[in-house]
């Protein structure tokens, strides 16, 4: 079910109003017209979505029930359901049952006064606007009718200057030869992307093929499976769900196979500061060339997972013009990220690594539709790539450590007779990674959080 929040138009200074009431101030001419400029931008949207039912409540006051008459009038809806209830600013009276009462398939339009549309957008999706007069915040809401995200938001402000052919920054809309672009994105962009992608990890699997040593590559083949990752998360609402699983699945699973190359890297960077500790230095540059050579013979022989076979098997739920906000998908992760800071600790790698794909994930997003995000969102893009890389060093301590375990525990079994030579190099190494990692988490920690 989709909810259209509205903030009524301009109206006229209350010593021009009825008895001097605020309850009775009119639309101005220019609030009128506005108005009706934003309808005819709604028109399209509404239309493409072919709501079952359709229905409008207003609150109470004159401005606000010519508000909602002059969009009755353009969407043709041909009832205006007046509640005092919303002129008073108490939405959760009413509006429980509303939903309560309308379908899935439904559309239902409140318009009201800030700061109260302000208020309801944010706690139903957490993303906070500036309602200018006239302005529009569709929401889809959940199963759960408490919460759901951003579908569009029209400025009433940028539609007024657009109309008065001004110019404006607002990146939210804008009007070309009469027809409307959105900033957003639809389905078909992310599919796009999708394909553009895979292809790019292609590219560097044949560079893998000549410079299977080179650490850049797997770095880069991994950001690739990072990126395709990050879309599926994004579009996952659009996506039968068990085939958003068994593919995200395999993905992880390349995700994976890279990985163990890439910390075995880190870990032999890390070993090359202890010139006195070879160790699991060779052991590691070992187990690096075995892993290496495994998957170079599955590249060269096409045995190597198939990135294109593994994406036809989605499953879209959702038709390729559905637009999707990224703005609002980068604030939901922000929001996580806060939430989760305090967890950032030794002893538990898994909510660490939790947040710092939320944090890639951001990077991600902002990387692949830089032109898809406001101003405001590109504003926290530097503070995100350096938090990432705060996490990133850490995860790399972790990492380390855990190659460290399982080395030494291959040693051990392997050659017993050195176990004193091997256990000492062992508590070294180890204690300077776990200094290290605490070392880090202080700077972590007395960072400001990005978007903050």
């Amino acid at each position: 079910m989709d909810l259209i929040i509205m903030r009524h138009g301009k109206a006229e200074n209350i010593e021009n109003s009825l008895n001097n009431s605020d309850f009775h101030r009119n639309l101005t001419q220019d609030g009128i017209r506005n108005i009706q400029n934003i309808a005819y931008i709604l028109k399209p949207l509404i239309d493409a979505q072919k709501y079952k039912n359709i229905k409008i409540f207003s609150s109470s006051s004159i401005r606000t029930a010519q508000t909602a008459e002059i969009i009755a009038k353009i969407l043709n809806i041909s009832k205006v359901i007046l509640d005092d209830n919303l002129y008073h600013g108490d939405y959760y009276s009413m509006l429980p049952k509303i939903l309560l009462d309308s379908n899935e398939d439904d559309c239902i339009i409140l318009v009201g006064h800030n700061p109260n549309v302000f208020f309801l957008t944010y706690n139903l999706c957490k993303f906070e606007f500036e309602f200018r007069k006239g302005s529009i915040a569709c929401l889809k809401l959940n199963d759960n009718l408490a919460s759901g995200h951003l579908k569009y938001f029209i400025s009433g402000d940028c539609v007024k200057k657009i109309y008065e052919n001004t110019s404006t920054e607002s990146k939210i809309i804008n009007l070309e030869s009469n027809n409307i672009t959105f900033l957003g994105i639809d389905i078909s962009d992310v599919k796009f992307e999708i394909d553009e992608i895979i292809n790019d990890f292609y590219s560097e699997c044949e560079k893998f093929k000549t410079s299977s040593n080179d650490q850049e590559i797997i770095h880069q083949m991994r950001i690739y499976i990072r990126q395709l990752l990050t879309l599926l998360d994004f579009v996952k609402l659009d996506l039968n769900e068990d085939s958003f699983k068994t593919v995200s699945k395999k993905i992880r699973s390349i995700n994976t196979e890279l990985s163990i190359i890439r910390d075995l890297d880190q870990f032999i960077n890390y070993l090359s500061k202890f010139d006195s500790y070879n160790h699991f230095k060779t052991m590691a540059t070992s187990q690096r060339k075995d892993h290496e050579t495994e998957l170079l013979y599955k590249i060269s022989s096409n045995t190597f997972y198939d990135l294109d076979q593994i994406f036809s098997e989605l499953i879209w739920t959702n038709s390729d013009d559905k637009i999707k906000h990224v703005d609002a998908y980068i604030q939901d992760l922000l929001i996580l990220i806060h939430k989760n800071k305090k967890q950032i600790c030794t002893e538990d790698y898994q909510k660490l690594h939790s947040i710092r794909i939320m944090g890639k994930k951001i990077k991600n997003m902002i990387e692949i539709f830089p032109d898809a995000v406001k101003n405001k969102t590109i504003l926290i893009k530097d503070d995100i790539n350096k938090f990432v890389k705060q996490l990133g060093k850490l995860n790399d301590f972790y990492n380390t450590a855990k190659i460290l375990d399982i080395l030494y525990k291959l040693s051990i079994k392997q050659d017993l007779s050195n176990f004193d030579y091997i256990d000492s190099e062992y508590n070294y190494i180890h204690e300077k990674i776990k200094k290290n990692s605490l070392k880090q988490i202080r700077k972590i920690k007395n960072k400001k959080m990005p978007g903050q």
